[in-house]
């Protein structure tokens, strides 16, 4: 049996920016989950062993398999991995997910331990990221865009600074310690050179190295020729939106149209973005009503469209059959969530594909929406949208008397089963 070796990253930080470490085994490694659609844990017992498992089919029916850890040859490796104790699976891109929880290998340099792995789940190559991965949901702006990518590819992360993953090659990822301040990193946005907005947008971290001030609040996003914009949301009544350009250690603001958009920063979590390509449209959707100034301000339900190629901006029309105080769950995807609220059962979908821009009266538009009814013998007794963006709930099933947690996506449907049953005991993140 081939022995696995792994290059241990330095558990302790250095300070200096930019300090890369490999993250590559010395041997390829693998993880057996190619086939696996989602990935998940079944619950720790406090000893030696895996708990790391997979489910094969695209719905919730089977059983959970326990995943094997192979070398480079492709055989099964087993007293090597003396701990595989899974706590959560987090994806941070179509292609990579973090196996975050405690991992203890018996290896020929002796035994090391990591919190972190790095999983390509496309071909289940395994990387170490030692101590240098927590997860966390809400550090970035616009919602739960906490992985950022530039690019290049590089993936980026917040943890005691802004870190990021390097890929050089397939068989070369690096961890760099990209930016090390004494501060704040809230609400942070990575422009495709690797330059990013941090403190509120307050500052600007060069990729060519320096850190200068903005001087002002930015909600940033990337346009769709690469351009950066950002509404500046300082003590201006009337908020501009920008184009910013680096252009080594100097950052250029041209105003792009005077947008007059108010954005309460004090509810950053609740704004979603989604870009859609093929309209050249970018659109922000919030839990909260942002305002628009005027006499008097109008409030903009559910968020705006800022149609780029305009340029200009586009409030959301509410559909007919809606009212402004439906309860605003989430985005999933391109699909807005919300809650009907005189049925705690039932929920509306707004895809944000077929919106259509009314340069007539100044709203964008939806024409349908699709409305979900749970069933009669399902009784919700708690309901929540989770950091998958889809809805997860747990209840009761009338008909079979048993207790159940389920699933409702526009992607997958309605997915249940009973809470107690093999598969009701498991956590589970869906990998493809």
């Amino acid at each position: 049996m081939k022995i696995l070796r792994i290059v241990l990253l330095l558990s302790i930080m250095v300070n200096a920016a930019c300090d890369r470490q490999p993250v590559k085994p010395v041997d390829v490694t693998y993880a057996d989950v190619t086939d696996a659609y989602y990935l998940g844990s079944v619950e720790w017992t406090g000893e030696s062993g895996n708990n790391l498992v997979k489910i094969t089919s695209s719905s919730l029916e089977g059983s959970p398999e326990v995943v094997e850890f192979l070398d480079g040859d492709g055989e099964i490796l087993g007293e090597e991995f003396i701990t595989v104790y899974v706590q959560d699976v987090v994806n941070i891109s179509p292609r990579y997910t973090v196996l975050y929880g405690g991992f203890e290998f018996e290896l020929d340099g002796g035994t090391i331990q990591s919190i972190g792995l790095l999983l390509d789940h496309t071909t289940g190559a395994l990387y170490d990221l030692a101590e240098h991965y927590r997860p966390a949901p809400d550090n970035c702006y616009l919602g739960a865009k906490y992985h950022q990518q530039d690019r290049y590819g590089n993936i980026y992360f917040h943890w005691y600074g802004i870190e990021r993953l390097v890929f050089l090659d397939p068989e070369r990822v690096e961890v760099e310690y990209y930016l090390d301040y004494p501060g704040s990193y809230d609400r942070y946005f990575v422009d495709p050179d690797g330059n990013i907005y941090f403190r509120d947008g307050e500052l600007l971290k060069l990729a060519s190295g320096g850190i200068i001030e903005t001087d002002a609040s930015l909600p940033c996003f990337t346009g769709f020729q690469g351009d950066v914009f950002g509404f500046q949301t300082d003590t201006s009544k009337t908020p501009d939106l920008l184009r910013m350009t680096v252009d080594g250690s100097t950052l250029s603001k041209e105003v792009v149209l005077r947008a007059n958009i108010y954005f309460d920063l004090s509810y950053d979590k609740q704004i979603f973005y989604f870009p859609d390509s093929a309209e050249s449209s970018h659109m922000f959707i919030s839990g909260f009503w942002l305002m628009k100034p005027g006499s008097p301000w109008e409030y903009l339900p559910y968020g705006f469209v800022f149609d780029e190629g305009g340029p200009a901006i586009y409030p959301f029309q509410i559909p007919d059959g809606l009212t402004e105080e439906v309860g605003f769950l989430g985005v999933e995807e391109h699909y807005i969530w919300i809650e009907d609220p005189l049925d705690q059962e039932k929920f509306h979908v707004l895809d944000l594909q077929d919106i259509q821009l009314n340069k007539q009266t100044g709203r964008s538009e939806f024409d349908s929406y699709t409305t979900f009814q749970l069933p009669d013998h399902l009784d919700i007794i708690n309901i929540r949208f989770n950091e998958e963006r889809i809805i997860e709930f747990r209840g009761y099933d009338l008909e079979k008397e048993v207790h159940v947690k389920g699933f409702l996506s526009m992607a997958h449907g309605l997915e249940y089963v009973e809470e107690e049953s093999e598969l009701g005991s498991v956590t589970l993140t869906r990998i493809k």
